[in-house]
């Protein structure tokens, strides 16, 4: 329930909040998605202390809307800042570095709740990470600001977005609803194993919780440290949708290899098989988002994106 409560809303709400990031522009909106993670993360940091389920849910619902429309938003910074340039290198160090937090949270929180015997650490810990980056995002604001002044482009971005029009979504090109669908269903399955591969690995295998929260970092870990070469290779031989084909196929043979595995296989080879879990994960994401930028106007940039959660979250 706790992770229908961060898909569930993602599905239509975002769309609001594409329109909001195209009327006011990506700095404000880039805060106001960092305050929702903010409050999300603190509010299910107290319902952890206090054993109320209700709050729990409403901070993943809070955290969920924050977090999805911060991708997109940015997502719409990085195409701003680097389309026809490493659009692909700056997309996969974002995603690598975000996977480093991902790595850490699967690292850290079995070892966090057997050490204390409760789940307050871990959740108070996430929020203090949070709080950091909002003032990361402060920091984002001053910088992308400097830029649209320097480069006298200021009235693009935060005064000239129009008004909000729904027709927009009707103008998007066969290739961005494309796009979409196959971004739709590479994340369901994706995701699908990485909601319940903790206990697979524990009851197909054997293994341990810790040593499950091990397998279910390696592909962030993959993630982290291949996503910027892939992304600079892909910048480099252009041709992004040659690569997506790959990333799919890889993760099919991955499953294909994990589904025929038997229990007595050990750790090495299943953590062999996580790390080209997020090897594909790296090929297809670092070929997908770039593309949105060169399909879309740049001025409804956010609408595409949030769209593009918002289908892929209903899915």
């Amino acid at each position: 329930l706790l992770y229908s409560c961060y898909s569930f809303p993602n599905i239509f709400m975002p769309l609001l909040f594409g329109f909001l990031s195209d009327k006011i522009g990506r700095r404000r909106a880039l805060m106001i998605f960092l305050v929702l993670i903010t409050l999300g993360q603190g509010l299910f940091a107290i319902s952890a202390r206090f054993h109320n389920f209700p709050l729990a849910l409403a901070g993943r619902i809070l955290f969920g809307l924050g977090g999805e429309s911060l991708t997109v938003v940015a997502t719409s910074m990085e195409a701003f800042w680097f389309k026809g340039k490493e659009i692909s290198l700056a997309m996969s160090v974002d995603s690598s570095l975000s996977n480093i937090g991902a790595a850490l949270n699967d690292f850290s929180q079995p070892r966090f709740y057997k050490a204390s015997g409760n789940l307050d650490l871990g959740m108070w810990i996430g929020f203090f990470t949070c709080v950091l980056s909002c003032f990361g995002g402060i920091g984002s604001f001053w910088v992308d600001h400097h830029r649209e002044v320097k480069d006298q482009q200021q009235a693009i971005e935060d005064e000239d977005h129009g008004s909000i029009n729904l027709r927009v979504i009707f103008k998007f090109p066969l290739v961005y609803w494309l796009i979409v669908i196959a971004y739709s269903f590479y994340s369901c399955g994706l995701f699908l194993f990485d909601y319940f591969s903790s206990d697979f690995f524990q009851e197909r295998f054997g293994f341990s919780s810790e040593t499950a929260g091990i397998l279910i970092g390696i592909p962030s870990i993959s993630i982290m440290c291949l996503s910027p070469p892939i992304g600079f290779l892909i910048d480099k031989l252009g041709a992004k949708t040659l690569f997506m084909p790959i990333g799919w196929y890889l993760l099919i043979g991955v499953y294909g290899f994990l589904a025929y595995l038997t229990a007595t296989q050990g750790v090495v080879i299943i953590g062999l098989a996580q790390a080209f879990v997020g090897l594909s994960s790296s090929i297809f994401s670092n070929s997908l988002y770039p593309c949105l930028a060169y399909v879309v106007d740049k001025n409804h940039l956010g609408t595409a994106s949030v769209l593009f959660m918002s289908i892929s979250n209903l899915v």
